[in-house]
Formats: structure tokens, sequence, C-alpha cells
């Protein structure tokens, strides 16, 4: 039998950073844990993440162009308190090393450039009052590589760097919102908008939700997912036009216009 406080922490490692199979497995499950996944998502509600993960941005070290870089998660105590255990202890657990080891689950940074600006923004975050949950460091400085520790951090504000620019780093800054609207806001809050992801188990909330975010690609429950048959493409900043699709064949195509007067 599994306790409640223990499925409460299975259920934020699964919600919390969306890890939308693992948490549908965790539902299949025992009656005792579903049920404990069912409190929680009361507690806890919506979770938004606009443009890192343990799945996406910290085992890609933040350079993958859909990585997100903002977490929104509610600010009641109860949310806060799942997405700090979840969010510090998947990051913290991250193997980073060579990536041609097939253990390994995050590389080096492209080069020192790159290390510098990071750490950088990481500087500045502290200097602006964010707290460092983990990581913030270099490591692995024998191999002459560029690896830098998974970094989350939280109580991170609207008008900190942190939130407002681009890191391309495996960097999470976590936000809190009081209720949907506020959410939106915050989500909508950049001058990029190339994908977003909703976490909820409320489908009037998704719907919501996603018609709100200005972001080309909305996913909910889940995140990467793509066809080539779905146009891809952002929003402000994040580009013109779509790629895949039907709509991606215009970009290839060259319109003539004749005049003909009778």
């Amino acid at each position: 039998m599994i306790e409640v406080r223990e499925a409460e922490y299975f259920v934020a490692v699964a919600e919390e950073l969306h890890f939308g199979r693992a948490a549908d497995r965790l539902r299949m499950s025992q009656p005792p844990l579903s049920q404990a996944i069912r409190q929680l998502e009361r507690k806890v509600g919506v979770v938004l993440l606009h443009r890192t993960t343990r799945s996406v941005t910290l085992t890609s070290a933040g350079k993958a162009f859909l990585d997100e870089a903002r977490g929104l998660i509610g600010a009641s105590r109860s949310a806060q308190l799942t997405a700090r255990r979840a969010g510090a202890g998947l990051a913290g657990e991250l193997r980073v090393g060579d990536p041609l080891d097939p253990a390994t689950e995050m590389g080096a940074l492209v080069g020192q450039s790159h290390l510098d600006r990071v750490l950088d923004h990481i500087a500045t975050g502290r200097e602006e009052g964010a707290r460092l949950r983990t990581g913030g460091s270099r490591t692995l400085t024998d191999t002459g590589g560029c690896f830098l520790e998974p970094t989350v951090f939280e109580q991170v504000t609207p008008g900190m760097r942190l939130a407002r620019e681009e890191i391309f780093g495996p960097v999470l800054s976590v936000l809190t919102f009081d209720d949907l609207d506020e959410a939106v806001r915050l989500a909508n809050a950049t001058e990029y908008g190339l994908a977003a992801g909703l976490w909820t188990s409320d489908l009037s909330t998704a719907h919501k939700v996603s018609r709100a975010l200005k972001a080309g690609t909305v996913w909910v429950n889940c995140y990467e997912e793509g066809d080539l048959t779905v146009p891809f493409g952002g929003m402000k900043q994040s580009g013109n036009g779509r790629d895949k699709s039907v709509h991606a064949i215009e970009k290839y195509t060259e319109l003539k216009t004749t005049w003909i007067q009778l």
C-alpha cells in the first residue's frame, strides 16, 4: 500500500515535470495512489509551461529551440512544495557527461562563450533575488568540456532577466500565479511565442487557456508532439509563416501577377 504522502511525491514528478504518460500510468494503478493523484490535482490546479524540464530543456542542455525556459505553477503552498521536491530532485539526478556515452542524459554547451553567457544569466538571476534551488555551477571541468549543472530557479518575478530573455541553457525559471487570468498574462508577457505547454485535468480549462496563449503551438498534457501534416511556426518575434502541412507550400511557391488591358 502506497501512502498518500509518497503518492503525492510521485504525482509531483509526473505532473509538475510534465511526464504525461507516467501520470496516466499512475492513475491506472492501485486505488489509494489514484485517489492521491486526484487530490493533488485539485490542490495544484493547472500547470503552465512557456518555452525546462527533465525530458526537454535539461536533457538538451537548453539548446533546442522548443525548450521551455519558464515554468508557471499555482501559488498555493501545496503546489509550490510538490514542484520544489520534484523539480530540484529530478534536475539534480540528471547524469551530465560525454554525449557519446549511452548513460549520459545531458551533454555540454556549445562552447566557452555559450557557457559564459548562460553563467551570466544565472549570476544575474541571483543578484535580482531569484532563489537558486539546484545547480547553477560549471561541472566536469577536468574534461575540458563546457558542462553546466542542470539549474532550477524559483521565486522568479516577471521583471527579472531570467523571465524576459531566452537563455538557451539548462535553466528553468519558476514563476507562480494565483488564478488562470494571471497565468495567461505571465505566459504571454514575452516577445516570443513559438510554443507553450499546459497541464490540466479540466477540459474547459484546456480550451480556454489554449485559445488565450499567444503561441504558434500549444500542447496540452504533452510536449513536443508533432506531425508533418500539422502546421508549425511561431507568433510575435518567433517568426512568420508556417512550416509543415499544406500551409508550408506557399513558402515554396512563386506568385505571378499579369495585368492585361483589352
